[in-house]
C-alpha cells in the first residue's frame, strides 16, 4: 500500500538523494578467510543460493548474506548485547544499556563460546568473519542509516551470536516478567488479590501431549511462597503456531511440517531465508539473523519448525543488600558480590558508570521496591556454560534419533520443535534445558534462604516431552501447556492459553487427505473460539442503556470470524478488553495494570498475563460468583459491551463502517528509524488483517487497549514443507530479505503474505537453475 500523498513522495525523494545503497550480487571478490570459492547466486526476492566446498565456506557465505542484507539490524543487535546502544542514539538506551550490563549478555557469551564443542565454535567463527566481509566488502556503499545516524559498524567476534541469543532468551523466556508481576501484586495488594489474579489453567482446553487431550487443573504452592515473600520483608499482609501431520493424514501418504512464526511486526523481520549446500549436505529455511542456525526449515532428509514453548529456565530473587553496598545475605552471613564497574557512553550526554553486583545466583538487575535494602538477582541457564547444539547441528539431521539427541542440549530459550523425515517418522520435542530449582518459579523467593538456591546441574530429559509418531497421526503447539503436569514436570505454569492449540487440533484432526497447500489456509484460520464460550453469556445479559443495547444485538449478529471487514469482531475486542480491566481493577485496584501485561519497565514489552486471562474471565462471568461487584455481574458485562460501543464511536465516528477490526487495528510494519519524516520511507502498511491474540491467525494487541498502536506481533514468517517434495516447499517473511528500504526485496514478499501463499526455495540443481538471476563468487584472497 503505497502513499501517493506529496509529504510521502518528498521525504522518498529526499532519502533518494542518499542513492540506492544496493548490494553487490554480481561478479567476483576477493576475500579473507576463505578456503575455496563460494558461489552466491540470487533469485528474484533475494533468496541466496550459497554453494561452498566444506562448512566453513558456508557458515561464511550465510553471514557474508547477513552483512549485506541487514547490516544495520544487525549493528542494533551487538550493541544491545553489548550495551553500547547510547553511544549512537544517545540517552534513549540507557535502558537497554545499563540492563545489559547488569545482566552481562556480553561477558556470559565470551565464557560460554570456549565450552562449545569444536564444530560449533568454528561455524560460529567463520559466520561472524562472513558477517564482517558482507558489511565491509559486499556493500556498494555503507547503508543509509549509518550514514543518517553518523554511526560506525561494530566489529562482530564468535560469541556475539551467543550474546545475542542469550539476550533474546530474556526477551522471549517471559516468566521472570510474570514472576515480577505476581509480586508487585502481592506487595501492593495482598495475597487475596495474587489468589483472585492467578491465571490458572482451563481445564476445557488442549495440550500439546496426547494430541486431543484437555489440560487438568493445576495448583501452585503460591500462598506458602508468598508469606515466605512477605515474612522476608516484614510486611503484614504480586504467539507462534507448528504441527506435523503424518502420513497416515496425508494424500501423499508423507508428513507435512508447517510453522509460523509470530515475533514484532518490525522490518526487517528476524528471520532470513536462504538455500546452502556443499558436496556433504544441503539446508533451507529460515537463519536467525545474527545466528547460522536455520530455525525452520529441510535438509533433504528431514523438516522441522518451532514455537517458543514459554519453557521456565529464568528465576528471580529477592536479595538483601549488605551494609557496604557489595554484599548479600545468605544464612547467617554476608557474602561477598563480585563488583564490576562500567563506563556506558552516551551520545550527546555525560557518560554513565553503571555498577554491577553479581551473586553466587547471578547478576542483581534492579531493585525490588524503592525506599529499601533489598534488590532482585537473576539466575537463568542460559547465563550457564552447557552445551549448545539444536540447530546449529540441524544440517545434518536424518533421523528422529539424531533430531533428539541433538536437541538435548539447549541452554536457551524453550522451543516446541516439530519434525517429520523421509522415513515417515514424525513428533515432537519440547526443547530446552530446565534447572532444578526448589519451588514453583512462580514468585521471587528470598535469596537469604539456602533452601531456596538452584541445586547444581540440570534436570534430566523428561520422556513426557517428547513424542514420536502419535497415534492421533499429527500433533501441534502454540505456545500452550505441553502436558497437563506441567508444574511436577518443572518446565513452568505460564503458557499462553489453549485456544489456538484447541482450534488447530479441531481442524487436524477433522481429515486425513491434507495436501500442503491445504495448510496455509489452516494459517489463516480466524475462529474465535472465546466467543463459542461467551456467546450465551451476552445473550442473557440485559441491557442497561442504549449503547449495550446496540452493542449487544451487534455482537449477537457475529459469525465468530475475526475478519478484517467484521465490525462486530472489533466491538467484541473492546468488549473484552473493558470487562477484563474491571475484573482486574476489582481484584487489585492498585497493581491491577500488572495483571494486563505491564512490564514496568523500558525496553521489554510486558508480561504475558494478559493472554493468560481469557479463561478466567469466561469462567468468572459464567459462574457469576457473590461479592466481587457491588450493582452485579449483570450491570457490569452490560457496561462493558457499552464501553466498546462508546470507544468506537469516540475514535472512529458514528459511522459502522469505520468500525471494521482491520481498520480500526490495522498491520503496520515499522523500521527502527521509521518516525518523523522518515516513516513513509521506512515503513510499511496500514494492512487490514484478520485475527486476534486467540485466533490460529495470531495478531497481538495492547491488551489494555486493542485499537491503540495497531498490531503489535504476528507471524512474521510462515512455511509449509512436505516431505520428499522439496521443490515446492514454501516460505514466506513478512517484509522482504533486505533491511534496504531502496532495495525491491524489502517488502516484497508482503502481499504474498497477506494473501496466505508462500515463494519457492527449490531444492534440485535443475529447479534453482531455473530461479537464479544474479551470481557473484567469493574468492580465497591470494597470498
Amino acid at each position: 500500500m503505497r502513499s501517493r500523498r506529496p509529504g510521502v513522495q518528498l521525504s522518498r525523494m529526499v532519502f533518494r538523494s542518499l542513492g540506492r545503497r544496493l548490494p553487490v550480487t554480481e561478479g567476483d571478490l576477493s576475500l579473507e578467510g576463505l578456503q575455496s570459492p563460494v558461489t552466491i547466486r540470487r533469485d528474484q526476492y533475494g533468496v541466496p543460493y550459497i554453494d561452498a566446498s566444506c562448512d566453513r565456506d558456508a557458515w561464511f557465505g550465510i553471514g557474508f548474506c547477513h552483512g549485506q542484507d541487514r547490516a544495520f539490524q544487525l549493528e542494533i543487535m551487538i550493541r544491545s548485547a553489548h550495551g553500547t546502544l547510547s553511544e549512537v542514539i544517545g540517552p534513549e538506551g540507557l535502558a537497554v544499556d545499563r540492563l545489559s550490563r547488569r545482566v552481562g549478555f556480553h561477558r556470559a557469551a565470551q565464557e560460554h563460546f570456549e565450552h562449545l564443542d569444536d564444530d560449533i565454535r568454528e561455524m560460529l567463527d567463520a559466520y561472524t568473519r562472513g558477517i564482517n566481509a558482507g558489511r565491509l566488502h559486499g556493500l556498494s556503499r555503507r547503508p543509509h542509516e549509518f550514514t543518517i545516524l553518523r554511526m560506525s559498524s561494530t566489529q562482530w567476534e564468535p560469541a556475539d551470536s551467543l550474546a545475542y541469543l542469550k539476550l533474546m532468551s530474556m526477551i522471549i523466556s517471559t516468566n521472570w516478567a510474570e514472576e515480577l508481576a505476581r509480586y508487585q501484586i502481592l506487595i501492593r495488594d495482598g495475597i487475596g488479590s495474587l489468589d483472585a489474579l492467578e491465571p490458572g489453567s482451563n481445564p476445557g482446553l488442549a495440550v500439546t501431549s496426547p494430541p486431543g487431550e484437555r489440560a487438568a487443573e493445576y495448583t501452585v504452592n503460591l500462598l506458602t511462597e508468598a508469606r515466605e515473600i512477605l515474612r522476608e520483608l516484614g510486611i503484614d499482609a504480586d504467539g507462534s503456531n507448528n504441527w506435523v501431520v503424518g502420513g497416515t493424514r496425508t494424500r501423499s501418504g508423507k508428513p507435512i511440517v508447517a510453522n509460523d512464526t509470530h515475533l514484532s511486526a518490525t522490518l526487517p523481520t528476524h528471520f532470513y531465508l536462504a538455500h546452502l549446500r556443499t558436496p556433504e549436505w544441503g539446508l533451507v529455511g529460515g537463519s536467525f539473523v545474527g545466528s547460522p542456525g536455520f530455525f525452520f526449515g529441510h535438509n533433504g532428509h528431514a523438516a522441522w519448525g518451532i514455537t517458543i514453548a514459554m519453557l521456565d529456565n529464568t528465576d528471580l530473587f529477592l536479595e538483601d543488600i549488605g551494609p557496604d553496598g557489595a554484599s548479600v545475605r545468605e544464612g547467617d552471613d554476608w557474602v561477598p558480590c563480585e563488583v564490576r564497574e562500567e563506563k556506558i557512553r552516551v551520545k550527546g550526554a555525560d557518560d554513565v558508570t553503571e555498577q554491577i553486583l553479581i551473586t553466587n545466583r547471578g547478576p542483581v538487575v534492579g531493585p525490588a521496591l524503592d525506599g529499601r535494602p533489598t534488590a532482585i538477582s537473576l539466575s537463568a541457564v542460559w547465563l550457564e556454560n552447557y552445551p549448545f547444539r539444536t540447530v546449529f547441528r540441524a544440517h545434518r539431521w536424518n533421523s528422529f534419533d539424531q533430531f533428539a539427541e541433538d536437541t538435548n542440549h539447549h541452554p536457551n530459550v524453550g522451543l516446541n520443535f516439530v519434525y517429520g523425515d523421509d522415513h515417515g517418522d514424525f513428533g515432537w520435542k519440547l526443547v530446552g534445558n530446565l534447572p532444578q530449582r526448589r519451588g514453583s518459579g512462580a514468585l521471587p523467593l528470598s535469596a537469604a534462604n539456602p533452601e531456596n538456591h538452584w541445586a547444581p546441574g540440570l534436570r534430566p530429559p523428561d520422556d513426557r516431552l517428547m513424542v514420536r509418531n502419535p497415534a492421533a497421526g499429527y500433533i501441534a503447539t502454540a505456545n500452550n501447556r505441553p502436558i497437563q503436569n506441567s508444574e511436577e514436570a518443572g518446565i513452568g505454569i505460564d503458557f499462553a492459553e489453549g485456544y489456538r492449540i484447541t482450534r488447530i487440533n479441531e481442524l487436524l484432526s477433522s481429515r486425513d487427505d491434507w495436501e500442503a497447500q491445504d495448510m496455509w489456509m489452516l494459517q489463516l484460520d480466524d475462529v474465535s473460539l472465546p466467543w463459542r464460550e461467551l456467546k450465551q453469556v451476552v445473550e442473557e445479559t440485559r441491557p442497561v442503556d442504549d449503547d449495550s443495547r446496540v452493542a449487544r444485538l451487534m455482537m449477537l449478529r457475529w459469525d465468530g470470524h475475526v475478519s478484517p471487514a467484521s465490525t462486530s469482531a472489533a466491538l467484541f475486542e473492546l468488549f473484552i478488553a473493558s470487562l477484563l480491566r474491571k475484573i482486574a481493577e476489582r481484584a487489585a485496584p492498585v497493581s491491577y495494570t500488572w495483571a494486563l501485561g505491564d512490564g514496568g519497565a523500558r525496553g521489554f514489552s510486558g508480561n504475558m498475563f494478559a493472554v493468560m486471562r481469557m479463561g478466567q474471565l469466561i469462567e468468572l462471568v459464567r459462574e457469576k460468583p457473590r461479592g466481587w461487584f457491588e450493582h452485579g455481574w449483570n450491570s457490569v458485562i452490560a457496561n462493558s459491551m457499552g464501553d466498546g460501543l462508546r470507544g468506537l464511536r469516540f475514535r472512529h465516528g458514528y459511522h459502522t463502517r469505520r468500525w471494521s477490526w482491520g481498520r480500526v487495528r490495522p498491520l503496520e510494519l515499522k523500521h527502527r528509524l521509521g518516525i518523523g519524516p522518515l516513516a513513509p520511507v521506512f515503513n510499511r502498511g496500514p494492512y487490514a488483517i484478520a485475527g486476534d491474540t486467540y485466533t490460529v491467525h495470531a495478531a497481538g494487541v495492547n491488551p489494555l487497549d486493542p485499537i491503540d498502536r495497531g498490531v503489535r506481533s504476528t507471524a512474521t514468517a510462515r512455511t509449509v514443507m512436505e516431505i520428499g517434495d522439496w521443490d515446492n516447499a514454501r516460505f514466506v517473511l513478512l517484509g522482504g530479505q533486505s533491511g534496504n528500504p531502496m532495495s525491491p526485496n524489502y517488502d516484497d514478499q508482503i502481499q504474498t503474505w497477506l494473501q496466505g501463499r508462500g515463494i519457492p526455495i527449490p531444492w534440485s540443481e535443475s529447479a534453482v537453475d531455473e530461479v537464479v538471476e544474479k551470481t557473484l563468487t567469493l574468492n580465497p584472497a591470494s597470498g
